[in-house]
């Protein structure tokens, strides 16, 4: 390699002093031996032998032009040219003219042979950038021909094509990463099945949350129209009854629609009124099916049906099929009405329906602001007041601690009103100072309680007769100390009841 590359590191620098008409201008200090002789020679006009050197130096020069290729096949051939003619001179000059060479060649490629594959195959570039890429590999160059081998980065850099990118596969890239797969480890499966169960899990979660909500804003919503709808009839308790005459001169109660029909009716001809307790969220309309059958039991059809027939965990406020309430044909009721009427409803976390009935035995006070029920048939208005609030096993029907209230309906005589009565009172967890006597029409609201397994909250209630106070005697809620519980209750607390401490009805 020629000394005069080690005495240059700047290769551009060296290669921008060059004269348009290649005459060797210095770039350092001290001008060499041979230099200073030219100089000396020039000034005295003499021409000696190194004109004649100068003109051996351009004829070799142009004989390494015409052996080489003008144009270079590709880059990389045209960087083994240039490192090839480093080879075969020590002549800067003529290492310098070849690249100039070069960059002619590839400005020449890119007007005339826009299609061949080496152009085809480049970046399209601006003249400014091709310049500045050539200066690029001319620095590059240089670097080589210091060090007599070409580098791996910059061979790399030169070779280097865009990376193709990877094509997204539904299969590849999401199944293959969710479900056991041909050629799974053991602990891979194991982890997916896992991974699945848990995601499965939490979808239907996820529905059943959504359901729920959307359900409950569903009926709410039904049920919030229908309250804004109904108007509270605001009559006495008692109103006096219009009285008619049959052909056959027998006299009868002479009844019409009033509001609620009016309002809701249409709705629904299961309809047979409207309960509501003043101050509370109960204000539902109430239905009854009933079957052709008397003995079809028919309560379950409204257990998950909304007033609208629709389709509603919540349900409906209806009444039990076995009951009479004012059944009316030609303004006549057909059959008296039931001496004990039974309302059920769901007991609702949010306190819908019947969710609010709690309360009575969680806040005894919450008794004496609510102790009011008012039931409006299709015909009447009636009010009950509440004077018993207990518990009951659903499932027990037989043992000494069962009471199933909700299967009488009509009392033979006065003593088995009053075992009726005597029973819910010995119950109650709270006592007031309501009395309950024979003849009193009786109403029960039934829901489900959560303080036992199978248990039923029952609020049990007596019609207000005749020209009686509407508040008489139900100031003085107290919660009960000698409560009568279901038998399941003695399963898990030593309390007992001491019937020589009940005080009877009648």
């Amino acid at each position: 390699m020629s000394d005069k590359l080690h005495q240059n590191p700047n290769f551009t620098q060296d290669h921008e002093n060059c004269s348009v008409d290649g005459t060797v201008r210095p770039v350092f200090g001290s001008p060499s031996s041979e230099e200073e002789t030219l100089l000396a020679t020039e000034e005295s006009g003499t021409v000696t032998e190194i004109v004649s050197d100068n003109e051996a130096e351009k004829a070799a020069l142009t004989a390494v032009h015409a052996e080489t290729p003008a144009v270079p096949a590709s880059e990389d051939a045209a960087v083994a040219l240039a490192y090839a003619v480093s080879k075969s001179t020590d002549d800067i000059t003529a290492i310098l003219a070849e690249v100039d060479a070069m960059r002619a060649a590839k400005g020449k490629n890119r007007e005339d042979a826009p299609a061949a594959d080496s152009v085809s195959k480049a970046p399209v570039m601006s003249d400014d950038s091709a310049d500045d890429a050539v200066h690029a590999d001319g620095k590059a160059f240089a670097s080589e021909a210091i060090s007599g081998s070409v580098s791996p980065q910059i061979k790399g850099n030169r070779k280097k094509k865009r990376k193709k990118r990877k094509r997204f596969s539904f299969v590849d890239d999401v199944l293959r990463g969710i479900f056991p797969w041909k050629g799974d480890r053991p602990a891979e499966i194991i982890r997916k099945i896992i991974f699945l169960t848990a995601l499965i899990a939490f979808g239907i979660c996820l529905y059943l949350i959504g359901y729920d909500l959307y359900d409950r804003y569903m009926a709410n919503t039904l049920y919030d129209d229908m309250q804004s709808q109904y108007q509270p009839i605001t009559t006495q308790p008692y109103q006096e009854p219009v009285m008619d005459v049959t052909p056959e001169g027998e006299v009868y109660e002479y009844l019409e629609y009033n509001q609620v029909a009016d309002m809701f009716l249409g709705m629904n001809s299961d309809l047979v009124g409207y309960i509501t307790i003043e101050g509370t969220k109960i204000s539902y309309p109430v239905v009854q099916r009933k079957s052709t059958d008397p003995n079809i039991n028919t309560n379950d059809y409204y257990l998950y049906r909304a007033f609208d027939l629709s389709k509603r965990d919540s349900g409906c406020i209806f009444m039990d099929f076995r009951c009479h309430f004012d059944e009316v044909v030609d303004h006549r009721r057909i059959v008296e009405n039931s001496e004990h009427l039974l309302i059920y409803g769901h007991n609702m976390n949010t306190g819908h329906m019947f969710g609010t009935l709690k309360n009575y035995y969680r806040d005894y006070s919450y008794y004496s602001k609510h102790p009011i029920i008012q039931l409006d048939s299709l015909y009447k208005t009636y009010k009950y007041k509440i004077f018993a609030v207990f518990i009951v096993d659903g499932a027990d029907t037989t043992s000494e601690y069962a009471f199933d209230c909700w299967n009488t309906f009509d009392f033979k005589d006065e003593a088995h009103f009053y075992e009726f009565v005597n029973q819910a009172k010995k119950r109650t967890l709270m006592t007031n100072d309501v009395d309950v006597k024979y003849g009193d029409q009786l109403l029960s609201l039934y829901t489900c309680n959560g303080l036992l397994d199978e248990a039923k909250l029952i609020v049990m209630a007596r019609m207000v007769r005749d020209g009686e106070d509407l508040y008489e005697g139900t100031t003085n809620g107290q919660p009960n100390n000698n409560v009568l519980w279901p038998k399941a209750y003695y399963d898990y607390h030593s309390n007992t009841y001491d019937p020589e401490l009940f005080v009877p009805y009648g």
